[in-house]
């Protein structure tokens, strides 16, 4: 559990909600008269998986707290971080994202775990006018823009692509199409070094059949040479014309 959290989304309230604890923490399971003991064990499971959840460092602050309902509020007090405080930190992580040396699978993923996170916080309000919809389809413009202004130089021909589409498309339609394209220079890049490796093999393999050739010729040369005998003085290697 990080120092600093929001409790409204915090994943620790997921997990309670899907085991059927969370009235534990936000007091609408209320100790009871009858069943104490079975109430009690289930708190004591509540505090436990609370507790497992913390960092070491600070879980011995809260050791001595016997229900489920005062760990949570005093994790609330301590840690929780106010709706504003959230809003204004999510949306300058997501001003500030680029992809940088990321991948764009990694890039998009981190996107949208803040977009997620600054949904969560800010819905969409319900109704029958269509603000709704159209509180959605500015969020979706938004995001489309936020990963299409940190995609690195690269993919700027893409990028162009997606811009001239109508209408346009979602973040995550995007993102498909840059993927691809990402994909599609890997197998490039792969074919291409492929070829620079057979390229230089060739090269070496000509290289050692020049050396061999010329090898070849040096050494029949010499064994020639050998059995030159000069017909002036008798004596071998030379002939009469290189006879001195």
């Amino acid at each position: 559990m990080e120092l600093t959290f929001y409790l409204g989304v915090d994943p620790s309230k997921i997990a309670l909600g899907a085991k059927m604890k969370l009235g534990f923490i936000n007091g609408k399971s209320r100790r009871p008269y009858q069943d104490f003991e079975q109430w009690t064990k289930a708190d004591c499971l509540v505090i436990s998986w609370l507790r497992n959840s913390m960092s070491k460092n600070i879980v011995e602050s809260f050791l001595y707290i016997n229900t489920a309902r005062v760990l949570w509020l005093e994790l609330e007090a301590r840690f929780g971080v106010s709706d504003g405080a959230m809003i204004y930190q999510l949306q300058r992580e997501i001003a500030s994202t680029t992809q940088g040396e990321l991948s764009v699978s990694a890039y998009f993923s981190k996107l949208k775990k803040l977009w997620d996170e600054l949904s969560c916080l800010v819905s969409a309000p319900s109704c029958t006018c269509g603000a709704s919809k159209e509180i959605t389809n500015m969020r979706t413009a938004d995001n489309l823009m936020q990963f299409l202004m940190g995609l690195n130089d690269t993919f700027d021909h893409v990028r162009n692509q997606i811009l001239m589409m109508e209408p346009l498309p979602n973040a995550t339609k995007a993102y498909s199409m840059v993927l691809r394209v990402e994909k599609q220079r890997e197998v490039n890049s792969v074919f291409t070094n492929s070829l620079q490796n057979l390229g230089m093999q060739a090269r070496s393999s000509e290289q050692g059949r020049d050396f061999s050739t010329r090898n070849n010729w040096k050494k029949g040369f010499q064994t020639d040479k050998k059995n030159q005998k000069c017909g002036h003085c008798g004596k071998s290697e030379h002939l009469r014309e290189q006879c001195f």
